[in-house]
Formats: structure tokens, C-alpha cells, sequence
């Protein structure tokens, strides 16, 4: 949370958890969700910064590829949510953006 930073502008980035698809006895499809976060001092044009940034990290992010890690292959991202902004007692500003990727993970035979 927005909370937690000491710093601003910052941008965080966090695994969210992950969803599990088509598992079998052979392989899972295995789907982590990715959390982007855009933190700055609240006050006069905070949401215009932070409007500028969550359009450029859209525009960037948006089918961006991880490609192959360790031999799997990830699709490329999308995103799926975007968490209520927070505005916090303690001077910051924070929007966030939800992506997910997904891989298959094979079993033993």
C-alpha cells in the first residue's frame, strides 16, 4: 500500500498472487498477476503526475512479451484490474495497475 513507501515518485512492482488453469495429470497452465504501482506526494497536480505515468506504464505494458525464462514460454501481459487509488494520511498518492502472463508447467511423464 501506499503507505509503506518512503519515497516518492516511486513505482513498485509486486507479485499479486497467481491463478491455476487447465491442470491434468501432465501440465498446469500456471497464470502469476503482477501488481505495477505509481506512488507520489499528494498535493497540487498529484493526479496529473500520476495520470501521465499510469498511461505511459499502460502504453509499455500493455502485450509487452516477457518471452522465454527457464525454458517456458509466458504470454504476453494484459491487464486485468486496477485497484481503488490511495490517498494516505502520510503525504502519498498511489494508483496501481493489475497484469497477468501466463505458462505451462509440465510434469513428469
Amino acid at each position: 500500500d501506499a503507505q509503506s513507501r518512503e519515497t516518492a515518485p516511486a513505482i513498485h512492482i509486486r507479485m499479486e498472487g497467481a491463478g491455476i488453469s487447465g491442470s491434468n495429470n501432465v501440465s498446469v497452465q500456471l497464470a502469476p498477476q503482477w501488481g505495477v504501482y505509481l506512488v507520489v506526494e499528494r498535493g497540487a497536480g498529484d493526479t496529473v503526475q500520476l495520470d501521465t505515468a499510469f498511461n505511459a506504464v499502460l502504453e509499455a505494458l500493455i502485450n509487452f512479451a516477457p518471452g522465454e525464462r527457464a525454458g517456458r514460454s509466458w504470454t504476453p501481459l494484459k491487464p486485468v484490474g486496477v485497484p481503488t487509488p490511495e490517498f494516505t494520511d502520510s503525504g502519498l498518492s498511489a494508483y496501481g495497475i493489475i497484469f497477468d502472463t501466463t505458462a505451462t508447467y509440465s510434469g513428469k511423464n
